[in-house]
């Protein structure tokens, strides 16, 4: 479902978006491995990563947290026109800790 919700022209990416949102933090794990394979190529899977980026920022704080590594680590490999960055840095303003404020306040 992971996969669907994170190709935004896919049939259905709608509605997996809505049920990942809904499901919340058990959808964390799944997302974070996602987020993982993206990162290998982020210039061929940055709609993929865009989709994954909104929807955790659509999740509460507290659940996206320990996915800060995993975000920073998508701004530190980026794509070349920056693409990546913009949406990564969505996520991370939602982040509770002080950790995702410090990290939006050096990168913007």
């Amino acid at each position: 479902m992971v996969s669907i919700a994170s190709d935004m022209n896919s049939p259905g990416s709608d509605v997996a978006f809505a049920m990942l949102k809904e499901i919340g933090e058990p959808t964390i794990p799944d997302v974070r491995d996602a987020l993982r394979y993206f990162s290998q190529d982020c210039d061929e899977y940055s709609l993929e990563i865009q989709g994954l980026c909104t929807l955790l920022e659509e999740i509460s704080s507290p659940a996206i947290d320990p996915l800060l590594p995993d975000l920073i680590h998508l701004l530190e490999v980026g794509t070349d026109d920056n693409f990546v960055d913009e949406y990564t840095l969505w996520p991370i303003r939602k982040i509770g800790s002080p950790k995702g404020e410090c990290c939006c306040t050096f990168v913007a």
